[in-house]
């Protein structure tokens, strides 16, 4: 048995282009999907529009920094091996870096927004989204504090293609509002 991939053209491309192009001058954009493929996809995407990527998946973590391009115009990346791979986000001598992450990988304790001196991400794109209404909630959280300064508040971006992207994430929404409506109930009972 043989497993062969097949990339197919998607409008979800030119989105993504286009988002690292609107935050080319911030130089960091958070990026999370439910699917290894679509990870797989994104971290391609940034590649070829030059931004380095920081991969956070169910195979662990994985630094990329771009280095060239390959002869045939592809470009040629270089895995950077550090004791803490945020150090690589956090460093404000790398222009500009993708986190690209499963949001229950991805989506827990980390701080992606930016921290006086430190640069970090205003924007934060689901790709795609798993059933976790749970996961969503954190992975919204990683590009947000409270205390931002104002006016540099995060900006969460929804990519809807399919109608089961737009299922998928009204499913989370629904959860969500039914999570909140039962621990309302456990405080007013308190």
């Amino acid at each position: 048995m043989k497993r062969i991939v097949r990339e197919v053209a998607c409008p979800k491309d030119n989105i993504v282009r286009d988002l690292l192009d609107e935050n080319f001058d911030q130089g960091r954009l958070v990026f999370f999907a439910g699917f290894t493929g679509s990870i797989d996809r994104i971290v391609a995407l940034c590649h070829k529009e030059g931004w380095d990527t920081i991969r956070l998946d169910g195979r662990g973590w994985k630094v990329e920094r771009l280095v060239g391009c390959h002869d045939n115009g592809l470009p040629q990346v270089q895995q950077v091996s550090l004791d803490n791979p945020l150090d690589y986000w956090t460093n404000p001598d790398n222009n500009r870096v993708a986190f690209i992450a499963h949001p229950q990988s991805g989506g827990v304790s980390l701080t992606l927004c930016q921290q006086g001196n430190v640069p970090g991400a205003v924007m934060e794109v689901f790709f795609s989204n798993d059933f976790n209404p749970a996961s969503r909630t954190q992975a919204e959280d990683r590009i947000h504090r409270i205390g931002m300064e104002y006016g540099k508040g995060a900006t969460i971006v929804d990519i809807i293609h399919l109608p089961t992207d737009r299922r998928v994430r009204d499913v989370i929404k629904t959860n969500r509002k039914l999570e909140l409506m039962s621990m309302g109930e456990l405080f007013d009972g308190e």
